[in-house]
């Protein structure tokens, strides 16, 4: 039979717990710095595909960079056609690879000040963490965004008349999911609980 009852084994003491804290918080602020390493693959790669694009746009462009920007390069993904093909161009790259990627790595850095603040101070009830979650938060809401922010603007500089507009559109769709919702609510509140938490720690260093 299953036993019910409490169990033997003796409570972690402060100091225990402490540690444990620390280690999770260095695995944590770990993975960002290994999220943050990952951005600027994907920044290095959009850079290599925009000067591709630019590239083999020249021929047809000429030394007009701003219409080479626009203009379709067979081969680069950003829309495929009924037969298959895919299209893209350097803009595309800029706007879908390039913005969402500094958008990441700056949150991954402010994910790994977030936890390297937790691991210095002893304590995940700091300010400084506090901080750090709060620039996440707008971060994210930032990357969910900035398709639509930028969809008036890219329609009218658009030198195709707007076709750009519906690339634009495709992304926000992709990042303003459910999931980003729910996490951009749950962190909220969980600032909330860390804020308090830091007016308790706050009073219990008073008292020692």
């Amino acid at each position: 039979m299953f036993k019910l009852g409490r169990s033997s084994k003796p409570e972690p003491t402060r100091a225990e717990v402490a540690e444990r804290m620390r280690k999770s918080c260095e695995h944590v602020q770990g993975w960002f710095m290994f999220g943050g390493i990952a951005c600027i693959v994907q920044l290095f790669l959009c850079a290599s595909t925009v000067n591709y694009c630019l590239h083999e746009a020249a021929a047809t462009c000429g030394n007009d960079w701003w219409l080479a920007l626009w203009a379709t390069v067979q081969g680069v993904a950003g829309s495929t056609d009924s037969n298959g093909n895919t299209w893209g161009n350097a803009m595309t790259t800029i706007v879908s690879g390039g913005f969402s990627a500094t958008l990441m790595f700056i949150i991954c850095a402010e994910g790994t000040r977030c936890f390297k603040a937790i691991v210095e101070a002893g304590t995940p009830f700091t300010p400084a963490a506090v901080k750090h979650m709060k620039a996440i938060k707008w971060l994210v809401i930032a990357l969910v965004l900035y398709p639509l922010v930028l969809a008036l603007p890219v329609n009218l500089l658009c030198p195709s008349n707007g076709t750009f507009a519906q690339f634009v559109t495709n992304q926000a769709h992709t990042y303003g999911t459910l999931d980003f919702i729910v996490f951009l609510v749950g962190m909220a509140a969980m600032i909330h609980v860390f804020e308090y938490g830091c007016v308790l720690q706050r009073q219990d260093d008073e008292t020692i």
